[in-house]
This record gives structure tokens, C-alpha cells and sequence, in this order.
């Protein structure tokens, strides 16, 4: 009888997947053919990666490349259409190239062009059953639409 109560828990607690895991994308309206300025958000386990560039710590770059980070999210506040957190970037969380959950390059040296560093809370909404995230950012809204599970 303890056996069937511990299968039909873990049953329970698969269906009951966090419906945010997975990998969403905010397509960057300016990419260059050599400069994808793409962000990514990749839920797992209850944590948050955000993966971005120096733009969402600097208001005003102008003439020169971003820099790129991948930083775990703290304070993540998550309901059925709401999410909040915080993404916390050191001047040594900046990378030459572009990071995402799909591709880390090889020898990324580090980015030293502008120190962003800082602290930056977030908020945004949550729609479509989970598939789109809504984020408001230093230049506007942000849609991430998720493209793995």
C-alpha cells in the first residue's frame, strides 16, 4: 500500500511540471547579420537564468558592440500571470560574444569596454498559458516567446 501511495505522488508531482521551464526568446528588432543581440530566459528547477546584453544595464551605448552575460536571477516571483525578479551583473559578468542557452563560445574573452555593472529588478506579465513572458525593460517592453520546453 505504500508502494501505490509513493507512485501516485510522483505521478502527481510530474503532471504538475512547472509550466515556465523551458527556454524563451526576446528577438532583438536591430540584429546585424554578425551581431545577434537576442535575450534568452531559461527556467529549471525553480531558478531563472537570464541571458542578455550590457543595453539592459546602460542606458546609452553608442559606437561600439554590447557585452554579453549569463547571471541566475534572485528574488524570482512567480504566479499564474506575473513574474518579478532581480538580475545582479558584476563588470566581470560581460563576454565579447554572445551567450545563450543554446551555444557558450569558446574563448570568449571578457568584455572591458564600459563598466555595467549593477542591480536591476524586473517585472513583467505572463500570458498565453505560459508560453509568452512580457518583460519591461530600460527600452521598453521586451516579448519572450518560449521555443522549448
Amino acid at each position: 500500500m505504500k508502494g501505490l501511495a509513493f507512485i501516485l505522488m510522483a505521478l502527481a508531482s510530474i503532471a504538475y511540471a512547472n509550466p515556465l521551464n523551458g527556454v524563451y526568446k526576446y528577438t532583438y528588432e536591430y540584429n546585424e547579420p554578425n551581431l545577434k543581440e537576442d535575450h534568452y530566459l531559461e527556467f529549471k528547477d525553480g531558478s531563472l537564468t537570464y541571458y542578455g546584453t550590457s543595453d539592459l544595464m546602460d542606458e546609452a551605448r553608442e559606437g561600439y558592440n554590447p557585452g554579453f552575460f549569463k547571471v541566475v536571477a534572485s528574488n524570482l516571483v512567480v504566479s499564474t500571470t506575473e513574474i518579478s525578479f532581480t538580475l545582479t551583473c558584476l563588470k566581470d559578468s560581460y563576454f565579447e560574444k554572445a551567450i545563450t542557452p543554446f551555444a557558450s563560445p569558446k574563448a570568449n574573452k571578457k568584455w572591458s569596454i564600459s563598466d555595467c555593472s549593477g542591480e536591476k529588478a524586473l517585472k513583467g506579465t505572463i500570458a498565453d498559458g505560459g508560453k509568452l513572458i512580457e518583460i519591461t525593460g530600460t527600452n521598453g517592453k521586451m516579448k519572450f516567446i518560449k521555443v522549448n520546453k
